[in-house]
């Protein structure tokens, strides 16, 4: 994965920090430009476990 900039000024967050394989998550992000097009990397798993 290329590394990742992140722009001055400009926040986001989520409603969970982790969550059940499937499960809705929401983002809400500030500071953003307006009416221009925005990048964003979202990575995912799935099935993942920890066992020990």
């Amino acid at each position: 994965m290329p590394k990742l900039k992140n722009e001055s000024g400009v926040s986001g967050s989520m409603d969970k920090i982790s969550g059940v394989v499937g499960e809705t998550v929401s983002m809400k992000a500030s500071g953003l430009p307006k009416n221009q097009k925005i990048e964003v990397i979202w990575n995912t798993m799935r099935g993942s476990r920890v066992s020990g």
